[in-house]
């Protein structure tokens, strides 16, 4: 009977190892279940992150891009304010260089009798009016000694000295 009994005592230990065997597999299986579900969320999430990093990314390409153009916004205005000012200084130049040219013109005795009027355009002085010839010299000489006169136009009209004028109406008649 011994033998018997070993071998039902063999047999359930067979039945008994193969039921924790199953149950171990079941363990098993569930964990692999729960692994294999806990990888496909993480892929899941690594999926989303890739797409917030991409959306971010062509966030900062466009904002880059924004700024590429405010810094060249800011480099056309600094540079249209360069040439501002070199103008308002050309032409505070030119004023100053009027004021200075007319004054002396009204100050010099040799000027009375003349009218002539003064231009100032990108230091080049324009004189025009009605002087004799001897006044219309004087006046070139005296705005082309100017400092910061480059060139002097000079388009008065010579009048006739009054011993032409008579000899002209007289000739006439």
């Amino acid at each position: 009977m011994m033998a018997r009994y070993s071998r039902s005592t063999t047999l359930a230990a067979c039945c008994l190892v193969s039921a924790l065997a199953l149950g171990a597999c079941s363990d098993n299986e569930e964990a692999y279940r729960q692994a294999v579900q806990e990888l496909a969320d993480a892929q899941a999430q690594r999926d989303e992150a890739r797409q917030e990093l991409a959306s971010r990314q062509e966030e900062l390409a466009q904002t880059r891009s924004q700024l590429q153009r405010a810094q060249a916004d800011v480099e056309d205005a600094r540079n249209a304010v360069a040439e501002a000012r070199q103008e308002v200084m050309a032409t505070a130049d030119e004023v100053v260089l009027f004021r200075v040219i007319q004054g002396k013109m009204l100050e010099d005795a040799t000027l009375d009798s003349a009218a002539v009027a003064v231009d100032v355009n990108r230091k080049t002085v324009t004189l025009r009016g009605l002087a004799s010839e001897q006044q219309a010299a004087h006046a070139e000489a005296l705005a082309s000694t100017q400092p910061g006169v480059e060139s002097v136009n000079n388009l008065i009209v010579i009048r006739p000295e009054d011993g032409q004028d008579k000899q002209e109406r007289a000739a006439q008649q």
